[in-house]
């Protein structure tokens, strides 16, 4: 497997996933490809890392590759540089990092490319550089009605009683900023998570931390989040986005 890769990669947008959830619509065109407000979702990522300076990218990929690469291409229609690592079986959330422990050279982020967001990514990298972290987790506040009253005991004694509560406590969102250190911790070619590594790097005594994301953040991980999405963007556009052949002069990296 090729990894001569860019320099300094700045940004991994994590792309294999099958979409099981938003089938019939993911059966030919994969998840990040599909269209929100007249574009794919993972242009509009694409876009706000442009704007917040990133320009060296790596997408890993693995289930209806092709799509990404005759869209994206090598990244030139938008300024950028655009590569592509093929997965040939699925290696996790963390996993396809592995491959490339020996080009990551500076603190880099990694994403899941069917996120919609408005977060400040260039914020995040100075959060994680601030704060002298080997790993940073993006994370957004969560709460969980619990359809019961919960009861506290102590022994056999009654203490306490809430009737239905509502959980406040937070979710990975998806966006991490990972140092060469983090990365090196991943085994090259084996399925591995993100909350593995950062199991691993906490065991470690390395520091970890958390960036709360305060604004805008959709997964759009089912049909009512797409069409809800969509709304928000007033679009009336088909479910997916066509995906021309490359053309013979077009410059598709892959690693």
């Amino acid at each position: 497997m090729n990894l001569d890769f860019t320099p300094e990669l700045d940004a991994v947008l994590m792309v294999g996933g099958r979409g099981i959830r938003l089938r019939p619509l993911t059966n030919n065109c994969p998840k990040p490809m599909l269209e929100v407000g007249g574009k794919p979702i993972l242009e509009h990522t694409l876009d706000d890392l442009i704007a917040a300076g990133f320009k060296r990218f790596c997408l890993a990929v693995h289930y209806k590759a092709q799509a990404f690469q005759n869209y994206f291409q090598d990244g030139r229609k938008w300024g950028v540089s655009i590569e592509y690592l093929h997965e040939e079986k699925r290696l996790g959330t963390a996993g396809a990092l592995g491959l490339l422990r020996e080009k990551i050279t500076k603190s880099t982020l990694v994403m899941n490319g069917d996120l919609i967001t408005d977060v400040d990514f260039a914020e995040i990298i100075a959060h994680h550089e601030r704060c002298q972290a080997v790993a940073t987790m993006c994370v957004i506040p969560y709460e969980i009605q619990v359809p019961y009253g919960l009861v506290e005991i102590e022994g056999d004694r009654l203490s306490k009683v809430c009737e239905k509560p509502i959980l406040q406590t937070y979710a990975n969102a998806g966006i991490y900023v990972l140092s060469p250190e983090a990365v090196a911790r991943i085994p090259a070619g084996e399925h591995f998570d993100m909350p593995q590594l950062f199991n691993c790097l906490k065991d470690e005594g390395l520091k970890t931390v958390a960036y709360v994301i305060k604004g805008q953040w959709t997964d759009v991980g089912d049909r009512d989040e797409l069409e809800r999405v969509r709304r928000q963007f007033s679009t009336s556009a088909d479910d997916a986005v066509p995906t021309p052949y490359l053309e013979p002069d077009t410059i598709a990296r892959e690693a």
